[in-house]
């Protein structure tokens, strides 16, 4: 399926992110895990995603700035 996604992307000239890949190896290592039921992403795992798909993209996550209540700490 990903790399069906991949040929499309190309295809199509638009940019494309395999996060399948790594997120399946950060789980395979992860100390505790990473979703709260096997599919869907705990608080560490939304961390781990983030930071694969900023990577996937070329960008750095320090250079983002968080909006939203949920950073109004």
């Amino acid at each position: 399926y990903t790399e069906a996604m991949r040929r499309v992307a190309a295809r199509l000239a638009v940019p494309f992110a395999d996060v399948y890949t790594p997120t399946l190896q950060a789980m395979a290592t992860a100390k505790a895990p990473l979703t709260i039921n096997g599919m869907h992403l705990n608080d560490e795992g939304d961390r781990v995603f983030a930071r694969l798909l900023f990577e996937a993209l070329g960008l750095s996550a320090g250079k983002v700035q968080p909006r939203g209540k949920a950073f109004a700490d």
